[in-house]
């Protein structure tokens, strides 16, 4: 993650510096949790988070998303080219796309398949 502080004061301390990245997580982490909310309110039923990229490599903020969204996060085996794999596994289940109760099965079937499971925060 990059980010730059602009507009705020510091002390000199690297405590200070230390507690703002972590309140920084945890805005993000609550932002997380008011669209999980938000989409839950609308009918959607979430119940874990996969994560992928850049972020997936902060364990701080992957234990935040699963501490104040309630839900597990689940990370790829490799964050280096999760993305692409989840573009293949998302066409793969468009193209193979089925009704109901099938449907997930299939789309966990696939993730297995590209081995997008193994670890969990809950």
């Amino acid at each position: 993650m990059r980010g730059s502080i602009m507009g705020l004061t510091l002390d000199s301390s690297l405590h200070d510096l230390a507690r703002k990245f972590h309140l920084t997580l945890e805005s993000i982490a609550l932002q997380t949790r008011h669209i999980v909310d938000s989409m839950n309110a609308a009918g959607h039923k979430i119940t874990e988070l996969y994560m992928s990229g850049g972020q997936a490599k902060n364990i701080k903020l992957m234990q935040l998303f699963a501490d104040v969204t309630g839900c597990p996060v689940v990370l790829p085996e490799s964050t280096a080219d999760a993305v692409s794999r989840g573009s293949a596994m998302l066409a793969r289940f468009a193209a193979e796309r089925q009704e109901g109760n099938q449907a997930k099965d299939l789309l966990w079937d696939i993730m297995v398949s590209l081995k997008f499971h193994p670890y969990r925060f809950d």
